[in-house]
């Protein structure tokens, strides 16, 4: 597996507020790739341990379906070394005239019924051990400079987009926002703004509770 040179980080200009002039900057994580099982197993092995691919996926199989039974049971699940799983609920969205899924207003808590609920995810917190042993390793933080391009025409933008088209098919908002080093803010406008053009060359269709963005014609 191949091994980077420590922690990577761009730099992004915050989305001004209404009335500000300063332009500030903040920093986020730049990572390459998503690692699979199959790199978790060779990195196991680059550091000695012998593991194969069956017997990690064995565990975490059980392990998964641990989490997930005493997650549904209504217990919190505390990992020691590791951190702490809870479930995150919440109520049923509703689409609006915009086409987007919103939150209901409930004025009354008892038309909050158990139909309502929801479970919008699972939260991992990790524990304080965890935090000061990556805290506490002298990491190489590497500044990505060219991972974003501040200001980028509309003529690059496409030019980018196709050729991530052509490789990667449909994308959703979340794909295109890791792809441009875009904030989520500015991906959902960027987006909008593409496919309510009079002659659009991507539209969006529903996927679920979001969207799915395709190119026009095909």
């Amino acid at each position: 597996m191949a091994k980077r040179d420590g922690i990577h980080y761009t730099v992004h200009p915050t989305p001004k507020r209404k009335g500000e002039t300063e332009q500030t900057y903040h920093v986020r994580r730049h990572y390459f790739t998503t690692l699979k099982s199959e790199d978790i197993v060779d990195h196991i092995r680059y550091h000695g341990s012998i593991v194969d691919l069956a017997t990690y996926s064995l565990v975490m199989e059980s392990l998964k379906e641990e989490i997930v039974e005493l997650l549904q049971s209504g217990h919190d699940l505390h990992i020691e070394g590791l951190g702490r799983f809870c479930l995150q609920l919440g109520t049923r969205k509703t689409r609006g005239k915009d086409g987007r899924m919103h939150a209901k207003r409930y004025l009354n808590p008892e038309d909050i019924t158990a139909r309502e609920v929801v479970v919008k995810g699972i939260s991992f917190t990790p524990d304080k051990a965890m935090l000061k042993r990556i805290r506490d390793y002298h990491a190489h933080f590497q500044h990505d400079k060219g991972a974003y391009t501040e200001e980028l025409s509309r003529g690059e933008l496409l030019k980018r987009l196709a050729a991530f088209y052509e490789k990667n098919g449909p994308f959703t908002r979340r794909a295109f926002q890791l792809e441009f080093g875009f904030s989520r803010y500015r991906a959902d406008k960027i987006l909008t703004q593409l496919v309510s053009e009079p002659y659009p060359k991507y539209y969006r269709e529903e996927w679920g509770h979001s969207y799915v963005y395709k190119k026009t014609g095909t």
